[in-house]
């Protein structure tokens, strides 16, 4: 995740910290979401590479922009 900010945002990558990893840690985490689909009809339609430079973008016009 942090990449994908640093990637988008320009941001110097000593901002970032990685620590080592958790020996009891699982690398690719995916997260069953089909509670959320039976139960609210969550259905997904942007994908993380996608939603991370949409929220950047977002948040710099809330948090940034003057006018």
């Amino acid at each position: 995740m942090s990449d994908l900010i640093l990637k988008y945002t320009d941001a110097d990558s000593g901002l970032v910290s990685y620590l080592p990893e958790d020996k009891h840690n699982v690398l690719n985490k995916r997260p069953n979401i089909d509670k959320a689909k039976r139960d609210f009809g969550h259905c997904p339609k942007i994908v993380l590479e996608e939603g991370v430079p949409d929220t950047i973008e977002w948040m710099k016009r809330v948090y940034f922009d003057k006018n």
